[in-house]
């Protein structure tokens, strides 16, 4: 399959933002809990000048955001975590990229976003022959 390109060079010119360079990736959410994580973004944003970080399992169960009593079965939501991480990045002049991902897991898999319901089955390791 051959694929052709035509680039007009007489065009006019159009911006092309570096976007990817504004954002450091971050590892779990919970991370920004702690003080040498928030020590070491900050000296990020300072001296590197990123605006944005991007981070996951915000809603996950390290976060206790939805947390079920193990006695009555009562579901509390609390968002205390979550808020004193955003907090932060505000008073240092960041902002969180949002990954909503590894959701609670006390939420039922059938109620999940479908993005994070896992699969039916198991993968099958497939032989070189290509026998399972």
């Amino acid at each position: 399959m051959t694929i052709h390109i035509t680039v007009d060079t007489q065009a006019e010119r159009t911006p092309f933002p570096h976007f990817w360079e504004l954002c450091v990736g971050s590892c779990h959410a919970v991370m920004g809990l702690r003080a040498d994580w928030r020590r070491q973004l900050k000296t990020a944003h300072q001296e590197l000048g990123f605006r944005y970080v991007r981070f996951h399992g915000l809603l996950d169960d390290a976060m206790s955001v939805y947390v079920k009593d193990q006695w009555s079965g009562a579901v509390r939501l609390s968002f205390f975590n979550i808020d004193s991480i955003f907090d932060y990045l505000l008073s240092i002049g960041m902002k969180p990229f949002l990954e909503l991902g590894f959701m609670p897991s006390p939420w039922p898999p059938g109620r999940r976003p479908a993005s994070t319901t896992g699969p039916t089955s198991r993968p099958r390791r497939i032989t070189s022959s290509g026998a399972a």
